[in-house]
C-alpha cells in the first residue's frame, strides 16, 4: 500500500510539473544540481520550499529572464542593448590598441556575469553603468588608460572599461585577489603590475558594478537607479569624480532607450 502511495505521488507531481526531488538536488548551496531554484517536497499537499542554489546563482537566473531572447545565449538581449547604445562596438577593426579592444558580443558574457555578481536589477542602473564604461573606454576600445589632457600618456596603474585610478584598482584587485596577491604584483611591477591583475575581461567590465555598490552611497545608487538625469549626473560628479559634458550625456540616453527607461 506505501508503495502504491509513492506511486501515486509521484504521478500527481509530474502531473502538475513539478520537479522530483533527488538527493542530489537537496544539497543546499552553489554546488545544488537542480536546474531549478526551488524543488517542493512533502506530503499529503504539505509543501516545503528549499532553496537549493546559491545567492548568486538566483539572480543570474533572475537577471537571465531579462536579458536573453528566446532560444539564445544569457546576455544575447544584452549585446543587442549595447549596440543600440553604441554601434562602434560591433568591430575592433582599426583599434589602436587591438588586444584591447572588445565588441560587444565579447563585452556581453562579462558585464552580464556583474549583474549577478554584484546585484545589478535594475535597468536603469544597467543603462548607466553600461553608458559610463561605454564613455571611459572609448566604445571599449580601451582598457588601460592612455591618454591625459590629450596626449598619449599612460598614468601608471590606471585602467579597466571604468578607467579606475591606481588606488581604486588596488583596492579593488584586494577585493578580488587578496591582499597578498596584490602585494606580490605591485612588488614585481608597481602600479600596473596591480592593473594587470584587473585587466582580464571578468574583472575589467565588473568594475564599474563594483565601484558603483562599494564606493558610492546608498542614496547615489538610488538615483542612479531612479532612471533621472539628476541621479545620474550625481553619479557621475559626485560619486565618480568626472564631469558632465554632451557626450555623456548622449550614452546614457542612448542607453536608457535601449534598456526601456523612460
Amino acid at each position: 500500500m506505501a508503495n502504491l502511495k509513492t506511486l501515486l505521488l509521484l504521478c500527481a507531481w509530474i502531473a502538475a510539473g513539478i520537479a522530483i526531488p533527488l538527493y542530489d538536488d537537496i544539497n543546499l548551496g552553489e554546488h545544488a544540481h537542480s536546474p531549478r531554484a526551488l524543488n517542493r517536497i512533502g506530503l499529503g499537499g504539505a509543501f516545503h520550499e528549499i532553496n537549493v542554489e546559491s545567492s548568486t546563482e538566483q539572480r543570474s537566473r533572475a537577471l537571465s529572464n531579462k536579458e536573453t531572447a528566446s532560444g539564445g545565449a544569457p546576455w544575447s538581449v544584452l549585446v543587442s542593448r549595447i549596440l543600440a547604445t553604441s554601434s562602434n562596438t560591433s568591430s575592433c577593426d582599426g583599434a589602436a590598441y587591438p588586444n584591447e579592444c572588445r565588441t560587444a558580443a565579447q563585452a556581453g558574457p562579462p558585464i552580464f556575469a556583474s549583474w549577478a555578481k554584484y546585484d545589478i536589477s535594475s535597468m536603469a542602473t544597467r543603462a548607466a553603468v553600461v553608458s559610463l564604461m561605454l564613455y571611459e573606454s572609448g566604445d571599449f576600445k580601451y582598457n588601460w588608460g592612455h591618454f591625459v589632457s590629450g596626449q598619449t600618456i599612460h598614468t601608471p596603474g590606471k585602467g579597466t572599461r571604468n578607467m579606475q585610478s591606481a588606488t581604486y584598482n588596488e583596492e579593488y584587485a584586494t577585493f578580488l585577489f587578496g591582499a597578498d596577491k596584490v602585494a606580490q604584483a605591485k612588488s614585481s611591477g608597481g602600479a600596473d603590475g596591480v592593473l594587470s591583475l584587473v585587466s582580464g575581461d571578468e574583472a575589467s567590465f565588473g568594475s564599474a558594478a563594483w565601484f558603483l555598490t562599494t564606493q558610492c552611497t546608498k542614496a547615489v545608487q538610488q538615483g542612479v537607479a531612479s532612471g533621472t538625469q539628476a541621479g545620474f549626473e550625481e553619479y557621475i560628479t559626485g560619486c565618480i569624480g568626472g564631469t558632465m559634458d554632451d557626450s555623456r550625456i548622449e550614452y546614457w540616453t542612448k542607453a536608457k532607450a535601449a534598456w526601456g527607461v523612460e
